[in-house]
């Protein structure tokens, strides 16, 4: 899967110019088509529409004549297809700041085929924007990329599909970790009371995942903490566990994981993205 690395200097310079430099291979179009599934695209055609980011890379940066510019990738999928986004200066900076499992919404995005391998490009004439997270593919998006598996098919550094119920919760919190010597205190604050070092912000909600296959612990930190309590944007999840509680245990719920095996026999589980929450 390609990492994200700078194109070659022609392509480059094609960027920069809008696009504006042809290729000696490029056949002569009357114009580009239009697709509207990413499963019928075809090298040289243009896309507009809503995708959902499966995995992305962080932008790089380049120089070329003098020139500075910035790519960025990400693996998309529209719930047909899968694929690889390669988005362009502006439209990097735009990419980079959305988080796995983003909806995406791309206008004038075109297809070019690299290596008889089918890309999706952003340039300056294309845009990239945040949609909401219920306009995205769902399930089947994800399921174009990643393995469906049963708890007890996990392996170890997989990342996988799982549908489970949460059958426990252990622990619903907001905190502060010290950035130089780990200590961990309540609330947020700009440094540690300890060593006055930069501390950053966790958010945890942690549990037990079962699908009457095998059961395992389950971390999720972060945005996919927060999805799974029902907290938007950056809300705390101090003194949410009765309500957290209500909302999740017994119920079912879709996710991305990544299993670590355990001291204590078995694997434990980051999620990696919340594909579905309960309802």
């Amino acid at each position: 899967m390609p990492n994200g690395e700078p194109a070659e200097s022609t392509e480059v310079e094609r960027q920069r110019l809008g696009g504006l430099v042809a290729r000696s291979d490029a056949p002569k179009l009357a114009g580009p088509a239009s697709a509207s599934k990413l499963e019928d695209l075809r090298a040289g055609d243009t896309y507009t529409g809503v995708v959902r980011v499966l995995r992305n890379w962080p932008p790089k940066e380049f120089e070329y004549q003098g020139r500075a510019g910035k790519v960025a990738r990400a693996l998309v999928s529209d719930g047909s297809k899968s694929l690889m986004l390669v988005a362009w200066h502006a439209q990097a900076d735009a990419l980079a700041v959305l988080e796995r499992g983003a909806a995406l919404r791309i206008e004038g995005g075109y297809a070019k085929a690299r290596d008889e391998v089918l890309e999706l490009h952003a340039n300056e004439r294309a845009k990239l924007s945040p949609a909401p997270p219920n306009e995205g593919p769902g399930e089947e998006a994800w399921a174009l990329a990643y393995h469906w598996r049963k708890l007890s098919e996990l392996r170890e550094g997989e990342e996988a599909l799982v549908k489970a119920r949460l059958v426990e919760l252990y622990n619903v919190q907001t905190f502060a970790k010290c950035t130089s010597c780990g200590q961990r205190s309540e609330g947020i604050f700009e440094k540690c009371s300890a060593c006055s070092s930069p501390v950053r912000r966790v958010d945890l909600l942690a549990g037990r995942l079962d699908d009457g296959s095998a059961g395992y612990r389950l971390a999720c930190f972060g945005s996919e903490a927060r999805l799974l309590a029902g907290v938007s944007g950056m809300g705390s999840l101090d003194g949410l566990d009765s309500q957290v509680r209500e909302r999740l245990v017994g119920k079912e719920i879709v996710l991305l994981v990544r299993p670590k095996s355990s001291p204590q026999g078995g694997f434990e589980l980051t999620c990696v993205a919340v594909v579905r929450a309960a309802l």
